[in-house]
């Protein structure tokens, strides 16, 4: 590990993780090659997860943790990407101190005041996802921050232009203030919609282009649900003296635009964006999407046949497995289709 003085640092005999810890933040390209998950497992459920029940826990998880043979790739990914972030959230709150340095270098200005976007469109692992927590937080260049300025900028549906501020509070304090939304922002505010709720599902290029588009089409979605208030206003008078009883004009404008806007954002994620979304994204990403279209049993079986006739697992992020996986998928449901 680099350390700010000529000599080296001594670190593996702080913690059975800094090894790994170390070499995440020197850049190793090997973590997923070494990372040990049954270790990880045993280390952070400590020692209570050695003895009577909670050994088989353990267990369990490490097997989680480990191998998994012939099972979904697409199921099996989305199930590394939850323990991975759950793994590296964890490990961060070890790491106050490190992401406290982190914050004195961008108040210096050696360290973007953006917020940077560490997802890839690499195969998506417990190591990598982990790796990716740490990434997020900047521990990974400590001693490189000025690195931070080549990363892709994260991409805000409701503040695209979104970056940290009050930046010595959020040190002194550990209270993070972010820069406010437009009115129209605030307007889907008001009614409900937040970051997340607007915030792509994919992940790398493709999240990163899609949160971009969506954010083009949030002054369309507000007017869209400005309209939606004021013919909520109208439609109320006619209402019942019994339904004005039981419903404030208040309750019924606010029902009446979420489900607007609930309905605007899906029908331009699904009409309006589309594809599009897939624009700056490795060829290899959509021929992934297209595999994922098939259901779990077809994607399980399509894995089968490759292995049966390659004699090896596909590569999710190869374009020539990928188009042989779909060409299975698609034989097998021909083979089983009534004519």
């Amino acid at each position: 590990m680099k350390s700010l003085d000529p000599a080296a640092v001594d670190y593996i005999p702080q913690t059975r993780l800094m090894k790994e810890v170390g070499a995440i933040g020197e850049g190793d390209s090997t973590f997923d090659q070494w990372f040990d998950p049954r270790e990880a497992a045993d280390v952070f459920l400590g020692q209570s997860g050695r003895v009577g029940n909670a050994s088989i826990f353990v267990r369990e998880i490490a097997d989680i943790l480990g191998g998994r043979g012939m099972e979904d790739i697409t199921g099996a990914e989305a199930r590394d990407k939850a323990i991975g972030r759950a793994l590296g959230n964890y490990l961060r709150t070890y790491l106050i101190p490190v992401t406290q340095v982190v914050e004195i270098q961008r108040m210096i200005g050696v360290r973007p005041s953006e917020y940077i976007d560490a997802s890839t469109d690499d195969r998506i692992t417990i190591g990598g996802q982990i790796k990716r927590s740490l990434d997020q937080s900047g521990i990974t260049t400590l001693f490189d921050p000025s690195s931070e300025f080549d990363m892709p900028s994260r991409e805000f549906v409701l503040t695209p232009d979104n970056k940290r501020i009050r930046q010595p509070l959020s040190f002194a304090l550990g209270i993070t203030s972010f820069k406010k939304g437009d009115e129209d922002a605030e307007f889907l505010i008001k009614y409900g919609f937040e970051e997340k709720d607007l915030n792509s599902r994919e992940t790398g290029s493709v999240q990163r282009e899609e949160n971009k588009l969506m954010s083009e089409y949030i002054p369309m979605i507000a007017e869209n649900g400005r309209i939606a208030a004021r013919e909520a206003r109208k439609n109320y008078r006619t209402q019942s003296y019994r339904y004005k009883e039981n419903n404030t004009i208040e309750e019924h404008v606010y029902a009446a635009v979420r489900a607007a806007l609930d309905t605007q954002v899906k029908s331009t994620r699904r009409n309006l964006i589309g594809e599009d979304k897939y624009d700056t994204a490795p060829e290899h990403v959509q021929y992934r999407k297209k595999f994922d279209r098939f259901s779990k049993a077809i994607r399980a079986q399509a894995q089968r046949m490759f292995y049966g006739e390659v004699g090896e697992l596909p590569d999710p992020t190869d374009v020539d497995d990928l188009e042989s996986l779909i060409y299975y998928a698609e034989e097998f449901i021909a083979d089983y289709t009534e004519k």
